[in-house]
């Protein structure tokens, strides 16, 4: 189990890099992130829509805020059967919007 806890931990802390290079950023502050899944604030940056549908169109699912955060924050889970090359190519396909 442990192991697996330190697999999920690098690749959420991966991703928050990454995406922080990105100028897309965590919503919530540090000591409040989670292995399984992490908000990031889209305020500016993004059309949460359009955002979506072309992740979609590249074989990765986000979801969104509810609530007060509807279309304000997207989330990004790294748990599951994922790989290396996974996360990269949901970067990449970021990348390419």
């Amino acid at each position: 189990m442990e192991g697996r806890i330190s697999l999920l931990h690098r690749r959420a802390q991966y991703v928050r890099e990454q995406m922080g290079k990105r100028g897309i950023l965590p919503y919530f502050q540090e000591g409040f992130y989670s292995n399984a899944l992490t908000t990031f604030s889209l305020d500016g940056v993004v059309d949460f829509s359009v955002l979506r549908e072309h992740l979609r169109s590249h074989g990765y699912i986000i979801y969104g805020g509810k609530g007060p955060l509807k279309d304000r924050v997207v989330q990004v889970a790294t748990m599951g059967a994922l790989s290396d090359a996974d996360i990269n190519g949901f970067l990449s396909a970021w990348d390419s919007l």
